[in-house]
């Protein structure tokens, strides 16, 4: 662009007569270039902080507003616009109930950036959330092909395979998932799992399976004469939802209320792994279901109805007073 306006004003100075030799000339071409420079970086200046304060909305979930931050650095940057904010568009159309619109951004993105893994992400993003699982599973497959090794194209095809009911496929994916994203065997991530066991001296029988699920990555059933235990994998999305949650409920809640014992498995232990959960719970039998089996759920049913809402909110209030502490002492020894 610079280059550019060089030969116009060149070009200016020619048809004009003067000798761009000459003094004064050469001033009148300097500040004219240096006008021209400042007018450049204001207008890229304000560029950027459209896509900071577009950022900004976005965090704050006011989609509207990060939309039109958006479009507006889109349309004034003339082709120019990196692939990151085509995605940052169409994630905000998204949430705001614009599917279609999104959609028209992310292949107006793929047009200017074809082999965008960025843009190819948004766009398996999209298929999944509109269920049209043959699409996201070719998208899926070039995500993977671009980048072999990397784990989150392994988990999104998985889950991809999980939806188009290949359940072999979605197992034989999320294995290999799990491989990448640990850098290590199968077997050696069991044998780290177990050995964080109460009874980590025994040995077990161990093996996955695909497991349905949102956010699951299948299961590890380990089994010895003594114990039979069940560890579900899951990503971490949050602490109050997903894996959290469920660790919050075995953990907490399980404890703090007697009454549930007898209804749900025993809690074994934790890991966080590379931003996955391992939790372990104790296996129990299936009942087979007849009229006794009825009579045992009305009895569950009524016992878990003991448990009062505001007991609840109280105890997941002290669980977040408990984690801020921990934070506290972690941060400020």
């Amino acid at each position: 662009m610079r280059h550019d306006y060089h030969s116009v004003m060149f070009t200016f100075f020619h048809c004009k007569g003067m000798d761009i030799l000459c003094p004064r000339s050469f001033h009148l071409l300097i500040d004219s270039l240096s006008s021209f420079r400042l007018n450049y970086r204001c207008k890229e200046v304000t560029n950027v902080n459209q896509i900071d304060e577009g950022k900004q909305h976005h965090r704050m979930r006011e989609w509207k507003k990060a939309i039109a931050c958006y479009e507006t650095y889109i349309k004034e940057s003339k082709g120019t616009a990196p692939d990151q904010v085509f995605q940052l568009l169409a994630r905000a159309l998204r949430f705001n109930g614009h599917p279609k619109r999104s959609l028209t951004v992310i292949q107006q993105g793929l047009n200017q950036f074809p082999e965008s893994e960025t843009l190819l992400v948004e766009l398996h993003q999209h298929y999944d959330f509109t269920a049209e699982w043959k699409k996201a599973k070719s998208v899926a497959k070039k995500l993977v092909k671009s980048d072999p090794g990397k784990p989150d194209y392994l988990f999104r095809m998985g889950r991809t395979y999980s939806f188009l009911d290949d359940y072999s496929k979605a197992r034989q994916t999320y294995k290999k998932a799990l491989e990448r994203k640990h850098l290590t065997s199968f077997s050696s991530l069991i044998e780290k799992i177990e050995d964080s066991f109460p009874d980590s001296s025994s040995s077990y029988t161990s093996h996955y399976r695909y497991v349905d699920g949102i956010n699951n990555f299948g299961a590890i059933f380990h089994e010895n004469a003594h114990h039979r235990y069940f560890t579900k994998i899951s990503s971490l999305t949050g602490k109050k939802n997903g894996a959290a949650r469920e660790e919050s409920f075995y953990m907490e809640v399980c404890s703090d209320f007697p009454e549930l014992k007898a209804l749900v498995p025993g809690f074994v232990n934790t890991r966080h792994l590379d931003g996955l959960s391992y939790l372990t719970i104790e296996m129990i039998n299936a009942t087979p279901s007849d009229k006794k089996h009825a009579q045992q759920a009305v009895r569950a049913s009524h016992k878990l109805t003991r448990v009062s809402y505001n007991d609840i909110k109280q105890l997941e209030h002290r669980i977040e007073v408990l984690e801020e502490e921990r934070r506290y002492m972690k941060t400020f020894g």
